[in-house]
């Protein structure tokens, strides 16, 4: 996975980033909220790590090495930009649906460890409401 700054730098100056900028958007996103989440409850765990391997390969196509899933749970981007602020920022140049595969995803890595912590769950409702997606959009309801 190969991480371009130039679709984050076109988000933030509210400028709408290219196809290719967008798939490495969504690919970066979702590496980053995961692995985050993995470093929420202040330990990380080889199932937590496994699983966010697998999700991501789910989700994106991608792979990950363990090492790229553990530096960006302990990334020093997080004390500068705080990930809420990259996700309420970034999230609306992705689709919804991309959005929902994450915070999908994003809920097996909280669950992978078979304990939910009292930090996983607020971490989970601020990815949500970053990403402006409502109760009925995560359950995938939809007008038909």
């Amino acid at each position: 996975m190969i991480f371009s700054i130039s679709g984050f730098i076109r988000c933030f100056r509210s400028q709408a980033p290219s196809p290719d900028e967008k798939a490495g958007l969504f690919q970066q996103l979702t590496l980053m909220t995961l692995s985050r989440a993995s470093n929420v409850d202040l330990n990380i765990k080889n199932v937590e790590v496994e699983t966010i391997r697998t999700a991501l390969k789910e989700v994106t196509g991608q792979d990950a090495s363990d090492e790229q899933i553990r530096i960006n749970a302990n990334s020093n981007l997080f004390e500068e930009i705080p990930l809420e602020k990259i996700l309420a920022r970034v999230g609306p140049f992705l689709e919804t649906n991309q959005r929902i595969k994450i915070v999908t995803a994003l809920a097996q890595v909280i669950r992978s460890d078979a304990h939910v912590s009292s930090r996983e769950i607020p971490f989970y409702n601020m990815v949500c409401e970053a990403f402006q997606l409502t109760p009925a959009n995560i359950a995938g309801l939809v007008e038909s």
